[in-house]
């Protein structure tokens, strides 16, 4: 029965992509994530790095595809979406231009079906085998992988960037470890207790290697756009943290905050805060006082941390879609 159910689930995800194909209404709502890939490898072309944080700039490309009806229809009003990622990672974004932009999106989500599947095959072997394929199709045909897919965001290349910290740790390689946790830096929310945690569990070696990766991912940065534009990015942060722009939507998240901004239709501000304030204190502790124990990285025990760390982050981290969690499937095999 499970099998069955399973099999309907991944037949309803494959209808369900077909609809938005085939009536044309893909990137102004679930693949609005791509949009803005999209747009800022144009801008990043025609004008420099620095101009992909010019809320003008994505709003003169993105408007006319929207407008023209280029990616279909949208059910919402239109909003343009900003990039937040670091211009180092604005790169990856560049072979895109490849191809028309309606092309490129199809060939974007099938890459990275690709990437998934093969990398989970990789980290199956990794792990000589210890987990069969059932797991591994119910992880797949989990609702977050889905949603990231067609949203053709950029979750997979977390989740290999979070395998392979894992991989990096059971065998000892600590730094190596670290310099691939800083490829988490392309959504930096995802660290915000990573990082003291790794400190409480005394390794060094990884944050130094973290530390390294991150450095060099700065400079390679500020090398595309000087300081200024580091400056614009952190500007961009500040106006997501306060809802300036509808493509966020922290009521549909599932953190803390999406607590507080539902309850805060009925309550007043301080009753919808309360809550979530103590609540993203208390998961925050409980998460960091895992990493007292220091178990061992080859150890069953230490993949608890691991996803009980990630999930923490999952409800403390101010900005934490539901497509995120998809990167606890290493975790919960290395369990």
């Amino acid at each position: 029965w499970l099998n069955l159910g399973l099999a309907v689930l991944g037949l309803f995800y494959l209808a369900f992509g077909l609809f938005y194909l085939w009536t044309g209404k893909v990137v102004n709502h679930l693949g609005v994530d791509f949009r803005t890939f999209r747009a800022s490898a144009e801008i990043a072309w025609k004008y420099g790095f620095g101009a992909i944080y010019d809320p003008a700039k994505q709003d003169e490309f993105q408007k006319p595809w929207y407008d023209q009806g280029i990616f279909g229809t949208g059910f919402d009003s239109y909003d343009y979406a900003p990039t937040y990622y670091l211009p180092a990672f604005a790169l990856l974004f560049l072979p895109l231009l490849l191809f028309d932009p309606r092309t490129s999106f199809y060939l974007w989500t099938g890459l990275n079906v690709l990437l998934l599947v093969l990398y989970l095959w990789r980290f199956r072997r990794a792990l000589q085998d210890h987990l069969d394929w059932g797991i591994l199709s119910r992880m797949v045909l989990s609702v977050p992988v889905f949603t990231t897919l067609l949203a053709g965001q950029v979750n997979v290349l977390l989740l290999i960037c979070m395998g392979e910290f894992i991989l990096a740790l059971r065998k000892g390689r600590d730094f190596s470890g670290g310099l691939w946790l800083a490829g988490l830096l392309l959504k930096w929310q995802v660290l915000v207790l990573f990082l003291p945690g790794l400190l409480l569990g005394r390794r060094f070696r990884t944050l130094a290697g973290f530390a390294l990766a991150a450095f060099l991912i700065l400079a390679l940065s500020v090398v595309l756009v000087g300081p200024e534009g580091l400056l614009a990015v952190g500007n961009l942060y500040l106006k997501a943290s306060f809802g300036e722009n509808r493509t966020i939507n922290p009521q549909l998240m599932m953190n803390w905050r999406s607590l507080a901004a539902n309850l805060g239709r009925v309550l007043p501000d301080v009753l919808a805060w309360a809550p979530a304030v103590i609540g993203m204190a208390a998961t925050a502790i409980a998460a960091l006082a895992l990493w007292m124990r220091r178990p061992e990285a080859s150890s069953p025990a230490f993949g608890f941390v691991l996803l009980g760390t990630y999930a923490a982050t999952c409800a403390t981290s101010w900005h934490m879609p539901v497509s995120y969690t998809h990167l606890t499937l290493p975790t919960i095999y290395s369990v």
